[in-house]
């Protein structure tokens, strides 16, 4: 609750509630410089609940409390209610808590549902992005990676979430494009990183921000051991 009583404090002596949200976000993203990075925070026992703790953050969770915090300053709303609000709506499916698999787990399926809702928008495809399709498995051929999922009903769950992310269509840009979308990719704009890795779709998340140089760089939580930082390369090059 201190964090985001002094985010909101901080918004408010700088106007930042009277700016773009993209510009909010960037701001407010910018303040978590710093920070260190914790892994599987929100990975807990026991029934699912909202879990805000800004001890540390992981890609997604940075993201998602950026975009909570953003969102409650653009709309005028600078509460801790708020926040959890905004936070429930951007991490979990038609915004309700309802046990593990309501989350989003498959950022794929953040896109969606945050696009679904209004709060962001998927351009990859309308920049230039190529046909992406997904087989996501990931989670349920690996059930001993995620604790819940020794609950063979939340594995049965995820086989049939799975099955509706890969059913649609995603589209993703190649690095080696990323020169020629000129300027429309922004800063504040969310920035998914793709994988190889067999059954997953994304494997990183963060923000682009204009860096000192003058290019896009990559704001984000890097990795364990490490703190949230701006990358030194620009994003066309990391």
């Amino acid at each position: 609750m201190a964090v985001c009583t002094r985010t909101f404090r901080v918004a408010a002596d700088r106007g930042w509630g009277r700016l773009p949200i993209d510009q909010v976000v960037v701001a407010v993203a910018r303040s978590f410089v710093g920070l260190p990075y914790k892994a599987k925070g929100l990975e807990r026992p026991g029934d699912e609940s909202l879990i805000v703790d800004f001890s540390g953050l992981d890609c997604t969770t940075f993201v998602e409390s950026s975009l909570a915090l953003a969102r409650c300053i653009r709309l005028h709303q600078p509460t801790f209610a708020a926040f959890e609000r905004e936070l429930t709506a951007i991490r979990y499916r038609d915004g309700r808590i309802d046990q593990y698999p309501s989350r989003l787990h498959y950022f794929s399926d953040w896109i969606h549902e945050g696009d679904r809702q209004g709060r962001v928008d998927d351009v990859t495809a309308a920049i230039g992005g190529t046909p992406h399709p997904l087989r996501l498995t990931f989670m349920t051929l690996h059930p001993q990676a995620y604790q819940a999922l020794r609950n063979p009903a939340y594995v049965t769950a995820m086989q049939a979430i799975e099955k509706t992310i890969s059913a649609r269509p995603y589209h993703f840009l190649p690095k080696q494009a990323i020169p020629k979308t000129g300027d429309r990719i922004h800063p504040g704009d969310v920035i998914a990183i793709t994988t190889n890795v067999p059954g997953l779709d994304i494997s990183h998340v963060g923000f682009a921000v204009t860096g000192d140089d003058g290019n896009l760089h990559l704001l984000h939580a890097p990795a364990l051991g490490r703190k949230i930082e701006i990358t030194r390369e620009p994003l066309a090059a990391a």
